[in-house]
């Protein structure tokens, strides 16, 4: 399976800021990837400003080959990374 550019084993990183339930909604994206046999899945949960200029976010989101959002309040988004590093770095 092609799983981005860079062919297989890539690392994924769920984005789960905009969803009520981030904890549930990370972990059944999880699930779903693994059912394709995408295996390098994690979770970012960030959930404020700070949250979004934590360091090791930072690092992970640099080295990640994909990155994805997960549906929810958009809102939320741009209040939370608008202007931010992490919003340089995506």
């Amino acid at each position: 399976m092609v799983e981005s550019a860079k062919a297989e084993n890539s690392v994924v990183e769920v984005i789960t800021t905009a969803s009520q339930i981030p904890d549930i909604v990370g972990a059944e994206y999880i699930k779903s990837f693994n059912q394709l046999q995408v295996n390098n899945v994690r979770v970012l949960d960030i959930r404020s400003r700070t949250d979004a200029a934590n360091h090791e976010y930072l690092e992970r989101i640099t080295n990640a080959d994909v990155v994805m959002f997960s549906g929810g309040d958009q809102l939320r988004l741009s209040s939370i990374f608008g202007g931010t590093k992490f919003l340089q770095i995506l």
